[in-house]
């Protein structure tokens, strides 16, 4: 699949080498003026780091990191991507999903706000936007108390610090020049956004219903109303110890999220009610225990830390049940179970294991398929360790979720000679030009761990 898109605003260069005090060819008084250097590397591109795919797949969403951009693109029959459009935001994007009828991007960002943006943006909005915006940025600020209504000095001095911050922040803050709303914030650092419809059935009638689920650093899942009434909070989700980084539907009335604890929580969320643990340690710590060239011995169970990087359902038809996948930071593995019996203390939910090559990045779901994209630049189970050889650990890997011959009811993940045919050619594509350094390439694909608190953090936030 090809991808095209222009880059984002460049920031501001300085367009030659200035001298102070050097003028034509007279000789300068006194010792030689500082000089700045151009930056003559050339422009790169910047980084994808979320990518999203409608449910008409029709249209892509796309994140870049390094500009705060948020594109989408259209796909044409033969799987290449043209840009429609960008738009940067003013804060850098961590999560989006889009709404059942795709007509609208949620943005997220880690200042803690949701925006609602249009799929398909227009000319005549986007201009009818930017002009709001500028009448809005253009009124100053005016206080309702007055100096006719203010009498004391340390009154008349508070009123004037007012308006100064107040037009100032006015001329500093640059105002988004796109249709867009502003449809809810959280006060602690956002980490995950998801969309869910569904009809709500009644004795009377059936009303269809949708919701925004969000989730923070602070241990929180919020329970919000869907645009026009995203302001309303229905409810919250609370039992998390440590931060929740990832959030799955995978039925309109069940939630699974999970992060820095031990578990993963399955929640009937209408209720705000927890129905389910599921207990990763035990996996994680097996499953690090096996990395190639590494001993069991030299892995402490202790100092295993879970950080869940991603989860996605994945509808099996053949055993009709629908599964959720688990990857957790710098393990190379996914999790997975089953949701028939979860909260069924006589049968309780068995958490199996997909064993990779490599870490898991991310994943797409194809019918009774997957296909995982694997970090073939650090040692499996590591994220700063690079690995000697990329070329033996391809960067795609298909697997398909069957039964054998012999076992019919037996199913399991094996590989996907099929669709392995088909990635061949993404796999043998060299990796793109700049190489970044180890530093900068491991905190774009790892930075899930870094939401732990830590000692003074954890007494500011209590």
């Amino acid at each position: 699949m090809e991808i095209s898109f222009q880059p984002g605003p460049k920031p501001h260069q300085p367009s030659q080498i200035t001298q102070e005090g050097d003028q034509g060819n007279e000789e300068p008084e006194g010792p030689p003026g500082k000089r700045r250097k151009l930056d003559t590397s050339p422009e790169k591109p910047p980084n994808v780091t979320k990518l999203l795919v409608s449910h008409s797949n029709d249209h892509v969403v796309a994140v870049t990191g390094e500009d705060k951009c948020v594109r989408a693109f259209a796909v044409s029959s033969d799987g290449k991507l043209e840009q429609l459009s960008q738009r940067c935001m003013p804060k850098r994007p961590c999560a989006i999903t889009l709404t059942a009828d795709d007509n609208t991007i949620l943005c997220g960002d880690k200042f803690g706000d949701v925006y609602g943006l249009p799929l398909l943006s227009s000319p005549e909005a986007d201009a009818a936007a930017a002009r709001q915006q500028e009448e809005a940025a253009s009124k100053s600020f005016v206080p309702s108390a007055t100096n006719l209504t203010v009498h004391s000095g340390r009154n008349r001095k508070a009123l004037e610090n007012q308006l100064k911050s107040a037009n100032q922040q006015a001329k500093t803050k640059e105002p988004l020049k796109f249709a867009h709303e502003l449809l809810l914030g959280h006060v602690s650092m956002l980490t995950d956004v998801a969309f869910v419809a569904f009809d709500e059935v009644t004795s009377l009638d059936r009303k269809p219903r949708s919701y925004i689920l969000t989730s923070d650093r602070d241990e929180h899942i919020r329970i919000s109303r869907a645009p026009p009434q995203a302001h309303i909070i229905e409810g919250y989700c609370l039992g998390h110890k440590e931060f929740v980084s990832k959030l799955c539907l995978p039925k309109p009335g069940i939630l699974v999220s999970g992060g820095g604890d031990d578990e993963v929580f399955v929640w009937d969320w209408r209720d705000s009610r927890l129905i389910d643990k599921i207990s990763l340690r035990n996996a994680v710590f097996k499953t690090l225990s096996k990395r190639p060239g590494q001993g069991a011995t030299k892995v402490a169970e202790d100092d295993v830390t879970i950080a869940v990087s991603g989860m996605w359902t994945f509808e099996s038809a053949a055993r009709n049940e629908t599964r959720v996948l688990v990857a957790c930071e710098g393990v190379p593995a996914l999790f997975h179970f089953s949701t028939l019996n979860v909260g069924d203390e006589q049968h309780p939910t068995n958490l199996e294991v997909l064993l990779l090559s490599g870490n898991p990045l991310d994943v797409a779901v194809l019918e009774d398929s997957i296909i995982v994209s694997i970090d073939n630049c650090h040692e499996s189970g590591s994220i700063s360790v690079a690995r000697q050889d990329q070329t033996t650990t391809p960067r795609l890997q298909a697997f398909e979720y069957a039964s054998s011959e012999k076992d019919p009811l037996n199913f399991s993940w094996r590989p996907d000679e099929r669709l392995d045919g088909y990635l061949q050619k993404a796999n043998s594509q060299p990796t793109a030009e700049p190489v970044p350094d180890p530093k900068a390439l491991a905190d774009l694909l790892y930075g899930i761990e870094n939401l732990r608190k830590r000692g003074g953090e954890e007494a500011e936030s209590s």
